[in-house]
Protein backbone atom coordinates (compact mmCIF):
# COMPACT_ATOMS: atom_id res chain seq x y z
CA UNK A 1 0.00 0.00 0.00
CA UNK A 2 1.73 3.24 -1.08
CA UNK A 3 0.62 6.40 1.16
CA UNK A 4 0.73 9.92 -0.16
CA UNK A 5 0.17 12.97 1.84
CA UNK A 6 -0.72 16.00 -0.34
CA UNK A 7 -2.83 19.16 -0.84
CA UNK A 8 -6.59 17.17 -1.72
CA UNK A 9 -7.99 20.64 -2.08
CA UNK A 10 -6.52 23.42 -4.00
CA UNK A 11 -7.22 26.89 -2.26
CA UNK A 12 -10.80 28.77 -4.36
CA UNK A 13 -13.06 30.35 -3.18
CA UNK A 14 -16.61 28.35 -2.73
CA UNK A 15 -19.71 28.80 -4.53
CA UNK A 16 -23.22 29.30 -2.91
CA UNK A 17 -24.80 26.22 -4.45
CA UNK A 18 -22.76 22.76 -3.35
CA UNK A 19 -19.78 22.23 -5.30
CA UNK A 20 -17.59 19.30 -5.79
CA UNK A 21 -13.78 20.45 -4.13
CA UNK A 22 -12.19 17.21 -4.14
CA UNK A 23 -13.36 13.47 -5.52
CA UNK A 24 -11.19 10.30 -4.21
CA UNK A 25 -9.71 8.69 -7.55
CA UNK A 26 -9.97 5.32 -8.22
CA UNK A 27 -8.48 2.81 -5.85
CA UNK A 28 -7.61 5.16 -3.11
CA UNK A 29 -9.00 5.95 -0.08
CA UNK A 30 -8.22 9.03 1.14
CA UNK A 31 -7.81 9.92 4.85
CA UNK A 32 -8.45 14.11 5.96
CA UNK A 33 -5.76 15.25 7.50
CA UNK A 34 -7.10 18.95 7.87
CA UNK A 35 -9.95 21.50 5.69
CA UNK A 36 -9.60 25.37 6.60
CA UNK A 37 -12.08 27.86 5.77
CA UNK A 38 -11.16 31.27 5.59
CA UNK A 39 -13.77 34.66 5.25
CA UNK A 40 -12.08 37.07 3.32
CA UNK A 41 -14.80 39.29 3.70
CA UNK A 42 -15.67 41.77 6.22
CA UNK A 43 -18.71 39.98 7.28
CA UNK A 44 -18.92 36.84 9.20
CA UNK A 45 -20.40 34.21 7.24
CA UNK A 46 -21.24 30.21 7.60
CA UNK A 47 -20.53 26.90 5.78
CA UNK A 48 -21.50 23.83 4.68
CA UNK A 49 -19.38 20.43 3.83
CA UNK A 50 -20.53 16.86 2.55
CA UNK A 51 -18.81 13.90 2.17
CA UNK A 52 -21.04 12.68 -0.92
CA UNK A 53 -20.59 9.00 -1.84
CA UNK A 54 -20.77 7.67 -5.53
CA UNK A 55 -23.74 8.79 -7.28
CA UNK A 56 -25.24 10.63 -4.00
CA UNK A 57 -26.17 14.24 -3.66
CA UNK A 58 -25.28 16.55 -1.23
CA UNK A 59 -28.06 16.17 1.53
CA UNK A 60 -28.50 15.80 5.23
CA UNK A 61 -27.51 12.37 5.50
CA UNK A 62 -24.00 13.17 4.09
CA UNK A 63 -23.22 16.38 5.75
CA UNK A 64 -21.12 16.29 8.37
CA UNK A 65 -20.70 20.36 8.33
CA UNK A 66 -23.89 22.82 8.84
CA UNK A 67 -23.60 26.18 9.20
CA UNK A 68 -19.82 26.26 10.30
CA UNK A 69 -19.41 30.30 11.70
CA UNK A 70 -16.21 31.48 9.99
CA UNK A 71 -16.27 35.21 11.30
CA UNK A 72 -14.71 38.12 9.66
CA UNK A 73 -11.08 37.82 8.31
CA UNK A 74 -10.58 34.54 10.35
CA UNK A 75 -9.59 31.03 9.45
CA UNK A 76 -11.52 28.06 10.64
CA UNK A 77 -10.45 24.23 10.56
CA UNK A 78 -13.37 22.24 12.03
CA UNK A 79 -11.47 18.98 13.97
CA UNK A 80 -15.43 17.19 12.83
CA UNK A 81 -13.33 16.53 9.60
CA UNK A 82 -9.70 15.28 10.73
CA UNK A 83 -8.88 11.71 10.12
CA UNK A 84 -11.96 11.28 8.21
CA UNK A 85 -11.46 8.10 6.18
CA UNK A 86 -13.34 8.22 2.80
CA UNK A 87 -13.60 5.34 -0.08
CA UNK A 88 -12.90 5.92 -3.97
CA UNK A 89 -15.29 7.73 -5.92
CA UNK A 90 -16.78 9.61 -2.27
CA UNK A 91 -16.96 13.54 -3.48
CA UNK A 92 -15.98 16.71 -0.97
CA UNK A 93 -18.86 19.09 -1.33
CA UNK A 94 -18.75 22.60 0.31
CA UNK A 95 -20.57 25.70 0.04
CA UNK A 96 -20.63 29.03 1.59
CA UNK A 97 -23.37 31.54 2.72
CA UNK A 98 -22.32 34.36 -0.13
CA UNK A 99 -20.12 33.92 -2.90
CA UNK A 100 -16.19 35.06 -2.93
CA UNK A 101 -16.49 35.28 1.00
CA UNK A 102 -14.89 31.58 1.87
CA UNK A 103 -11.53 30.38 0.55
CA UNK A 104 -11.36 26.64 0.83
CA UNK A 105 -8.30 24.94 1.71
CA UNK A 106 -7.33 20.90 1.92
CA UNK A 107 -4.88 18.25 2.75
CA UNK A 108 -4.76 14.90 3.23
CA UNK A 109 -3.49 11.24 2.77
CA UNK A 110 -4.10 8.86 -0.52
CA UNK A 111 -4.05 5.52 -0.18
CA UNK A 112 -3.42 3.01 -2.96
CA UNK A 113 -5.91 -0.22 -2.02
Amino acid sequence: MARTVLQIITPQLLPIGAAAVYVVPTNRTTVISRISFTNVSATDRYVNLWLVPSGGVPDDSNQIVKELFVPADETISPIDVEGQAIPAATSIYANAEVISAINIIGSGTEITN
